[in-house]
């Protein structure tokens, strides 16, 4: 058992945590993981303190989204009104002008229809790739952080970590772009309703598919683990 990113933040930027500060730093004394992953976080002080702010002030919603796994899919009907806030609130200034007006822009060869979601640290848009002909879906660190050598660090290693496992309930990921101006990788793009949408229209999951979902996230994390 390791200890949370969160809480490895929470540890850099000198928070107090009570009890939990001090089981954690007595952990820290005996996980040379840990101690490992504490020093690639906190790479430069003052970029980091900008990470850590955004993330004090984030909401529990984003806080969860960067947790998740990087699994993508859309509601084709109209998204909830505190998703439509967080969507028109993104910052889509690192696009490139657009080929059509429909358009949102573009991201090196990828043309950007719209954006899916965001969260803490990064924004999903739906975009397709001309050179393949077909539509991908786009994880981008968030703007805010470009500039972090420690979040984008961060970044890459999930991003190679993704791209490592194959499993049937894993997204692919076709393409990373680390070295630009926003950092970002391209998976395979899911249409449709969100297991949240989902229970919010139609109440809780009855136990053989509660049971499924369960069984289909569990292997996918086991995949993950194996593959360290």
């Amino acid at each position: 058992m390791h200890l949370p990113d969160a809480l490895l933040l929470r540890l850099i930027g000198s928070d107090q945590l009570g009890n939990e500060n001090t089981t954690a730093e007595e952990h820290l004394a005996e996980c040379s993981t840990c101690q490992s992953r504490l020093a690639q976080m906190s790479g430069d002080s003052r970029e980091l303190q900008s990470e850590l702010s955004h993330l004090r002030s984030a909401s529990q919603h984003e806080l969860e989204l960067v947790r998740s796994v990087s699994g993508v899919s859309i509601e084709p009907g109209s998204p909830s009104s505190a998703a439509r806030v967080e969507v028109e609130l993104v910052d889509l200034g690192f696009l490139e002008s657009p080929k059509h007006p429909e358009l949102l822009g573009r991201l090196g060869r990828y043309d950007v229809e719209k954006t899916i979601g965001s969260g803490g640290m990064g924004i999903v848009l739906k975009a397709f790739d001309g050179e393949l002909n077909r539509v991908v879906a786009i994880k981008v660190l968030a703007p805010h952080l470009a500039n972090s050598g420690a979040a984008r660090a961060r970044f890459s290693r999930e991003a190679r970590a993704a791209a490592a496992v194959l499993h049937p309930n894993v997204l692919p990921i076709f393409n990373v772009e680390s070295e630009g101006r926003i950092p970002y990788f391209v998976m395979q793009y899911i249409a449709g309703q969100s297991l949240q949408t989902r229970v919010d229209r139609e109440g809780p999951l009855d136990i053989c598919t509660a049971l499924r979902i369960a069984k289909q996230t569990a292997s996918a994390l086991q995949a993950a683990h194996t593959q360290g």
